[in-house]
């Protein structure tokens, strides 16, 4: 009897939760002229799930949920990008002062217009603008 529950087992507990089901998503960003951005995060979510992949100096990410590289589950996302911002002095308080390398709508969630609709491995380039006016944080 112990061998066909122990089968029947490990059936339910991958019907429940699933086995892999994670799709790649990779991209590249860049500006308008074609120059990659070369530093920050592009991050997708929604309502269940965050999801991030560093921007490296090409301008390439790979979206990771819980560890780089994982992918995520089919779904649709909304993207931003956070951390592009070179350091450009220090605040009379001791922190650094930083200047905004993309529009800021690209930094928040609501205001960045960029969604992605992710069922199989998606490679989704980004072109972003850069500030109109110089943008400290």
């Amino acid at each position: 009897m112990k061998r066909v529950i122990i089968p029947l087992y490990v059936f339910v507990l991958f019907s429940i939760v699933g086995c892999g089901t994670n799709v790649s998503m990779k991209g590249k960003v860049t500006f308008e002229d074609g120059t990659p951005l070369t530093m920050g995060m592009v991050i997708v979510e929604n309502q269940s799930t965050m999801a991030r992949g560093e921007i490296q100096s090409n301008g390439s990410y790979v979206i990771g949920s819980l560890s780089k590289r994982d992918g995520l589950a089919p779904g649709e996302y909304k993207v931003y990008i956070t951390g592009a911002a070179k350091e450009i002095g220090t605040k009379p308080n001791g922190d650094p002062l930083r200047e905004l390398l993309i529009e800021q709508k690209y930094t928040l969630p609501d205001s960045s217009e960029l969604s992605v609709n992710i069922q199989k491995a998606t490679t989704y380039n980004i072109t972003v603008t850069k500030p109109a006016t110089q943008t400290l944080l």
